[in-house]
């Protein structure tokens, strides 16, 4: 559903659900499946052209170093670095 969200507010919406449910979906095992779908959303956003902070927080947030590759997480956090770049 998140990728298939059709602007930034309905994405922010679904995001604070993740936040919400956060404990209740770690109880039950399923945070693999959803930093996969996390990680799909954030690269369907991506090539959009709609960058999303709050997407790669919560993406990073949830794998905590677990279910990404190293190579998935590293362009995470490349993201993550582009987006908060200072432009003079």
């Amino acid at each position: 559903m998140l990728e298939q969200s059709s602007d930034v507010d309905s994405m922010n919406g679904l995001i604070g659900t993740f936040y919400r449910y956060a404990t209740i979906w770690t109880c039950m095992d399923v945070m693999p499946t959803i930093v996969k779908a996390l990680d799909i959303a954030h690269h369907g956003w991506k090539s959009r052209g709609v960058p999303s902070h709050s997407l790669l927080t919560l993406l990073l947030k949830f794998d905590n170093c677990r279910y990404l590759s190293e190579t998935s997480r590293g362009r995470l956090v490349a993201d993550i670095e582009a987006f908060t770049q200072v432009k003079l």
